[in-house]
């Protein structure tokens, strides 16, 4: 079950979908067997509160003749102080972490953090649609991951928002060693002559879908025996691939 922010404060999606009324302005998707005359109460697997997502671990059934509808302010207290898992904390942080960077749309927020962490999602990560699954994919730390990442594009000369539309356009890239996968291909990107891999990065983030010892390397030494002059080989990169 997963969920997205739609027009309540709760909307839950699941395989088996019923329309579930619990207040006039909490509203929520549920699969689940409700005896007759019964409703569900907080029925969802992860929303956004507050800009970050809760998991509402419980399903309340109360009977519709007797029960009297409870107060909402009561109902998000509840859900405030429910336990979260280690894996919703990270979602919650990496949320603030990526409102720090200058990103304001909690849609977006969900679709980098889903994509980011979560092997499942249904977002893709790539602009190419028929590339769809980021296996690097896992819960991520803010300290041991994302600020490694952002501090390594830093580094090589990109600026707040260059670093923001490269998240933006490749969540990916949270989820990268630098030792392992970037910093090899920033290191490759100079080898064959781009003297500011991070500018290139910045404007084909696709690159980074990409790994210096392997794909990357193909395609270069294709293009070599194939008789592409540097530059020819260098512009392919920028503006192409």
């Amino acid at each position: 079950m997963a969920a997205f922010p739609l027009s309540g404060p709760v909307f839950a999606h699941s395989a088996h979908r019923q329309t579930v009324s619990v207040l006039p302005s909490l509203r929520c998707w549920a699969g689940t067997n409700l005896k007759p005359g019964e409703q569900a109460i907080g029925v969802s697997k992860l929303f956004a509160f507050e800009g970050a997502p809760v998991r509402v671990s419980s399903l309340q059934a109360v009977s519709e003749q007797t029960a009297q509808e409870p107060d909402i302010r009561t109902v998000l207290e509840q859900v405030r102080s429910s336990s979260t898992t280690d894996a919703e904390n990270r979602y919650r942080e990496g949320s603030e972490y990526l409102r720090s960077l200058g990103f304001n749309s909690s849609a977006d927020i969900l679709r980098i953090l889903d994509v980011a962490m979560n092997p499942n999602s249904l977002y893709s990560p790539y602009a190419d649609k028929r590339r769809s699954y980021n296996s690097s994919a896992r819960p991520l730390s803010v300290e041991r991951d994302m600020k490694p990442v952002v501090a390594f594009m830093e580094a090589y000369g990109m600026a707040k928002q260059g670093i923001k539309q490269v998240i933006s356009e490749h969540p990916p890239v949270l989820c990268y060693s630098l030792e392992e996968r970037l910093k090899p291909l920033f290191d490759y990107l100079k080898e064959i002559g781009i003297e500011q891999p991070g500018k290139t990065i910045q404007a084909r983030p696709t690159l980074l879908g990409l790994e210096a010892g392997k794909n990357l390397r193909k395609i270069v030494d294709y293009l070599q025996h194939n008789e592409y002059t540097q530059e020819q080989i260098i512009s392919f990169m920028e503006t192409s691939l």
